[in-house]
């Protein structure tokens, strides 16, 4: 399966490639989705797409960033739509542990350790009578850089474990799976 999964990611990525997200950008690093492109039914079946900027930027607390400034931060996020429901809860430990210089201009290099836990329960597409259920609990480590005069991200790098199961309820015996998520990703500028 590894070779048609691994080519229907490259297709969706060449895809999008290049599309625009509109965002307002608000106080405390939270970001409105306004508009996304037009993703395909295949894909809006999978995962929410217009979700992608929810977490993207590090929170901003009320006090100046410096090496050293602590925060926490807690976000709640819960989407419903054609009897499907998610639940994403983020609970986020933040400090500024060091200054660096990228390009001639200081930097500042921000830590978050994330709790993470995530809901969803809908209808199976193929039998709308099953439900499915899951969960994924687990924690996500983060390495932000952000410009010391403004505070525009540079990079970031995160890296997550997380566990939980999927279960198909409504069927003669309810089914369950375990789940396991792994992922890095790192985010960069382009100039």
């Amino acid at each position: 399966h590894y070779p048609l999964r691994r080519q229907r990611q490259m297709c969706i990525r060449d895809r999008f490639m290049g599309e625009r997200f509109v965002l307002r950008y608000a106080t405390g690093g939270r970001v409105e989705t306004l508009a996304t492109p037009d993703f395909p039914a295949e894909l809006a079946g999978v995962t929410d797409l217009g979700l992608q900027f929810e977490d993207f930027f590090p929170d901003r607390p009320g006090i100046p960033l410096a090496v050293g400034a602590a925060w926490p931060d807690t976000a709640v996020t819960v989407t419903r739509e054609e009897g499907r429901e998610n639940r994403l809860e983020r609970v986020s430990s933040y400090r500024v542990v060091s200054d660096t210089v990228v390009d001639g201009e200081a930097h500042l290099v921000i830590h978050a350790a994330v709790r993470i836990s995530m809901e969803g329960t809908g209808p199976m597409a193929e039998e709308p009578r099953v439900t499915v259920s899951t969960s994924l609990d687990g924690l996500e480590e983060n390495v932000f850089v952000v410009r010391r005069s403004d505070g525009r991200m540079w990079s970031r790098t995160r890296t997550g474990e997380l566990e939980g199961t999927m279960a198909y309820l409504g069927m003669r015996a309810p089914v369950e799976f375990p789940l396991r998520r792994s992922y890095v990703n790192r985010i960069t500028t382009v100039r």
